[in-house]
């Protein structure tokens, strides 16, 4: 489940038992962009840099699961959510 600060923006729900990253869209003044996991929120100093993390950590943690099962939602400018998995492929969506 998202964090509810950003679950309005999400337009469908993915498994919940998939490892999930959410990568708002950092506001105009800021600095730095955020990744929430879980119950964390990790600050980088790029969008790229928290997107690089959340890849790479998916694919080292979860070896069983495999990278492509595990969803990054990222926001858009537009404050839509949208979620691939750890290539950056639209993630499937489980209903």
């Amino acid at each position: 489940m998202p964090p509810p600060q950003y679950a309005a923006g999400l337009s469908h729900w993915l498994c919940s038992a998939l490892p999930t990253f959410y990568l708002p869209y950092p506001a105009i003044d800021s600095t730095e962009s955020i990744l929430v996991d879980g119950d964390r929120t990790i600050r980088f100093p790029t969008r790229k840099d928290a997107l690089a993390f959340a890849m790479e950590r998916c694919r080292n943690e979860k070896p069983g699961i495999g990278a492509h099962h595990a969803v990054i939602s990222i926001e858009g400018r537009d404050g839509l959510w949208r979620s691939f998995d750890t290539h950056l492929k639209p993630a499937m969506e489980h209903g």
